[in-house]
Order: C-alpha cells, then structure tokens, then sequence
C-alpha cells in the first residue's frame, strides 16, 4: 500500500470515530432514547454549539474526503508517489484534524487557515500526480 493510501486510511478511520464522537455529544443533549429513534421528534435543535459545530465537521470532512480520495487513487494508479505527494497528503490528514478540532470549539479564524493548508495540500498532491 502507497503512503497516500495509508493516509487516506487513516482519514477514513479518523471519520468514523469523529461519527461516533458526534453521536456521543448529541447523546448528551438529547439522551439515548433519540438515538434509538427515527429522528423525527421537531423539537431537538442540533444544528447549535457544540452538537451542531461537531456535526457540521463531520459533513465537511465527508465532503473534503470525495477530493482527496480520487487524488490518492490517481496517484497510485498512477504510480506518481513521491516525497511532494507523501508529505501532502499526510499534511492534508493532520489538516483535517486540526480543523475538525477548531471547527467544534469555535477557533476562528483558524479553522479557516487549517482549511486552506488541507486544501493546497491536495491542490500539491495533484499537480504533483498530473505534471
């Protein structure tokens, strides 16, 4: 396996415990029985502080996912590893990190600055690949 396609692994277990850290955190807002349920109850605000910035990191790192996933998969098909592509992409996952952490205790203006590296970092990775 590629170095990039062990970061993207590693990303990818990354999203999983940040689903099951966000489900923790609605817990304690909404109690055990909302999650056993269908989710339809109208009177459960999850879209405010910290339950509502957690899921919206999940969302994003969802979304940041579907543009570095098919780069690693470009890279190693095309068999374009190199030092450049191996240290973005691991900067791109400790990137993710920081951001998902920024994002759910509200550091602004860093989670944006973190953003931008995770996304150059990929933009790296890329022209890497194809130049």
């Amino acid at each position: 396996m590629t170095p990039e396609l062990t970061a993207l692994a590693t990303l990818v277990a990354f999203q999983i415990v940040l689903g099951i850290a966000t489900t923790a955190v609605v817990s304690t807002r909404t109690g055990t029985q909302y999650l056993y349920s269908s989710r339809e109850a109208t009177d459960v605000d999850l879209t405010t502080g910290l339950v509502g910035r957690m899921h919206r990191a999940r969302i994003n790192t969802f979304e940041a996912l579907i543009y570095f996933t098919p780069t690693v998969a470009i890279i190693a098909l095309a068999d374009a590893s190199s030092a450049t592509t191996v240290a973005a992409a691991w900067t791109f996952v400790a990137a993710r990190a920081l951001y998902v952490f920024c994002y759910a205790f509200d550091l602004v203006p860093w989670r944006t600055y973190i953003w931008t590296v995770g996304i150059l970092a990929v933009a790296v990775m890329l022209g890497s690949a194809v130049l």
